[in-house]
């Protein structure tokens, strides 16, 4: 078998050019340039293209198509190529707000308190809805210890941002032991919200043993 030609970088780049055509992407935002279509600026070839496109920003999504002559200095011929330019999306969103440790008291709306605080922007979405940036990796009640959770967003585009960061959540359960008095006929519930299953009451004056606080309603 006969193995197959070593080209240089040059025959390369004139290999590429014998094809008359390639496609081309383009992160939106970007300038159009000889180098961002892959085209050897090194001062072996001659370009002529379209003046009113070339070195300018690309700011809409879509596809274009622009033809760019070539003339090798070197072999002096002359080849055209057709670029269909992809202008893509290629940025990544932006989360703000997000603290290197979070500390918060248990019990609920836990991924909306974690959450507290943080937004996320695109270069060409603009503001992201709260509700696209999702949070992973907690435990709810893993409480007083250190653990680690992650911000994720995605673009309409798909490009993704994550960030890892400490989280500690406290039990929502101060423990106490001391005694209270009733001051008035209080309602006994199941919980520790005005909401909560009514189980009965206690009348004024009552001695009432207390082991506990919730620490988000006091």
């Amino acid at each position: 078998a006969t193995p197959a030609p070593t080209l240089s970088p040059e025959d390369a780049t004139l290999s590429m050019i014998q094809t008359g055509s390639k496609s081309v992407d383009i992160a939106y935002g970007s300038e159009l340039t000889l180098a961002s279509l892959g085209l050897d600026t090194s001062g072996r070839f001659e370009y002529e293209y379209d003046e009113s496109i070339f070195f300018e920003t690309c700011n809409e999504l879509g596809t274009f198509n622009t033809v760019v002559e070539v003339k090798d200095t070197t072999t002096n011929t002359k080849s055209t190529i057709n670029f269909t330019v992809n202008v893509k999306d290629m940025t990544k969103p932006t989360l703000k707000g997000v603290k290197k440790v979070i500390k918060i008291v248990g019990g609920k709306n836990v991924v909306a308190r974690i959450k507290k605080g943080v937004s996320a922007t695109d270069n060409v979405d603009g503001k992201i809805a709260k509700s696209r940036i999702k949070v992973s990796g907690y435990k709810a009640k893993k409480y007083g210890k250190v653990q680690k959770v992650t911000f994720t967003v995605k673009d309409k585009a798909g490009n993704i941002t994550k960030k890892t960061v400490k989280l500690k959540i406290t039990n929502p359960v101060k423990k106490l032991s001391k005694y209270m008095y009733t001051k008035s006929v209080v309602n006994v519930r199941k919980t520790s919200s005005a909401k909560g299953k009514k189980l009965g009451t206690l009348k004024f004056g009552t001695k009432v043993k207390v082991i506990g606080q919730d620490r988000n309603t006091g």
